[in-house]
């Protein structure tokens, strides 16, 4: 029972358990260890680790009773097994390692704990993080080496509904070591959010112009990746914290004017938020302006009868593999919605199962857009809100959305208040959480696409939960050691 009680012992553990977490999810996304034997062999014991936390935080339950959100995420839970009972079906193994992955991010990561003081939480974030941070840029660096000698390499996986992985630049854009594009634009973000924390965390000049550099090349990433979420993301990332910021200063203001002062303010943020969503776009016609210059010396030179061996760099295009006849998927996600909301009309009461979506398309809707279009079937409704609704029902979409709205009044409510070094943490996480869960608009994030995004998501969602929460009135006061 000592050992049980032993509060310091169980949050070392949790912390090595996140980090197995973070790091299996990472294989995943990687599309060079996507599918290799290397996942299950990490997979084993982080799943191993992860049961035995949740035995040790059931048997003390009474800690985490009053923990905000648990009814919520309980229901949410339920909701995941009556879906699943329903549609047995398509019960696969997936299924289960979902579930219990959901285990893990809504007990073990964004379940409030006593136990944990907010150093705890900014040591954890600042480990989670610089992990992150260093992923990426392997990534990256990995990245821009396929782009800069033109490899391209891309299958299908049948146990994936023949799910489209490619490495290098593919199809008119880049995607390099990573699973998707559109993923490692994502990545990109949120580890540019992490970069600028530690420049102010360290204030050192040159770790300073280091992440300077690695964010630069991040936007490069971003733009040769071609990925519209990602100059969402972009947009949402500069956009919210410059939102937190100038209306924190303003908090005191009143009269008419506070109110010019916040009309200002939003003026502000939204010229701030579209410069940034446009500023991948911008360096990829710069990028693109130079690529074709360098093809039409070339051809001149040809006409001219000099023979040149030089390898042109390649076009950001996504327009000729549309033309060829597979649609742009960013011009696809309007069908790709319009088909979930067709399988939740036939089963709007426990859904069909996030694993039951194809199948359940193929026998009851084989003329809906995500298995008639030609091309791939859509095992995802690229709206991981949607993703919701259709594979746990209209009850499990209404908890799902009553949890962001009690996090969201939190949030709003509470983060004007949070001063000294608490700020900046509070801060980076609500940065986070909120691009992210606005990139759910577009991809799966939080709840079926098993990521390194879904786990920071939960951990830092979680994190500024606690940090903001009113039973722990002194924390604003706090300084971060």
């Amino acid at each position: 029972m000592k050992i049980l009680s032993n509060s310091a012992l169980r949050l070392r553990i949790e912390t090595v358990f996140k980090v197995l977490l973070l790091f299996y999810t990472m294989l995943g996304a990687c599309n060079l260890t996507y599918g290799t034997p290397i996942i299950s062999v990490v997979m084993y014991p982080t799943f191993l680790l992860g049961g035995l936390l949740l035995l040790w935080r059931l048997l003390l339950a009474k800690q985490f009773l009053r923990s905000s959100g648990l009814p919520l995420l309980i229901l949410l839970l339920l909701s995941y097994l009556l879906s699943t009972a329903m549609n047995i079906a398509y019960l696969s193994t997936t299924t289960v390692s979902t579930f219990i992955l959901w285990c893990f991010y809504f007990l073990l990561l964004f379940l409030e704990d006593p136990a944990r003081t907010e150093t705890d939480m900014a040591r954890e974030m600042r480990l989670m993080a610089a992990l992150y941070l260093v992923y990426v840029t392997v990534l990256l660096i990995i990245s821009l080496v396929m782009f800069f000698t033109d490899y391209t390499y891309v299958y299908r996986d049948p146990d994936n509904a023949n799910y489209e992985i490619a490495s290098g630049f593919f199809s008119g854009r880049l995607w390099g070591a990573f699973q998707d594009p559109n993923l490692g634009a994502i990545l990109c973000c949120i580890a540019a959010v992490f970069s600028v924390y530690f420049m102010w965390y360290k204030k050192n000049v040159v770790l300073t112009v280091l992440l300077c550099t690695n964010i630069a090349v991040m936007e490069f990433y971003i733009a040769l990746s071609d990925s519209r979420n990602g100059m969402v993301a972009a947009g949402c990332v500069a956009g919210v914290a410059l939102f937190f910021l100038l209306f924190r200063k303003l908090r005191g203001e009143k009269g008419t004017k506070g109110v010019l002062k916040r009309i200002g303010s939003l003026v502000i943020v939204g010229v701030v938020a579209l410069a940034s969503a446009y500023l991948p776009r911008a360096i990829q016609n710069g990028y693109n302006a130079i690529a074709r210059s360098a093809a039409s010396d070339s051809n001149h030179n040809i006409t001219s009868g000099n023979q040149s061996d030089t390898k042109l760099p390649p076009i950001i295009d996504r327009t000729p593999n549309a033309s060829a006849g597979n649609k742009d998927r960013g011009n696809q996600r309007i069908e790709v919605w319009e088909s979930g909301l067709q399988i939740t009309k036939l089963r709007p009461l426990y859904g069909v199962s996030f694993e039951g979506i194809v199948p359940f398309a193929k026998e009851y809707l084989p003329d809906t857009y995500i298995i008639s279009n030609g091309n791939w079937e859509f095992n995802t409704l690229d709206n991981d809100y949607l993703n919701v609704l259709a594979a746990q029902g209209i009850p499990g979409f209404i908890i799902m959305i009553v949890l962001v709205g009690m996090c969201a009044v939190r949030l709003l409510k509470n983060i004007w208040h949070c001063d000294g070094e608490t700020f900046p943490l509070a801060l980076v996480c609500s940065v986070i959480v909120v691009s992210l869960a606005v990139s759910a608009l577009f991809q799966g994030t939080m709840f079926y696409q098993q990521t390194p995004n879904t786990v920071i998501f939960w951990l830092l969602l979680g994190m500024v939960m606690q940090l903001l929460s009113k039973k722990q009135p002194a924390v604003a006061g706090e300084a971060i050691a």
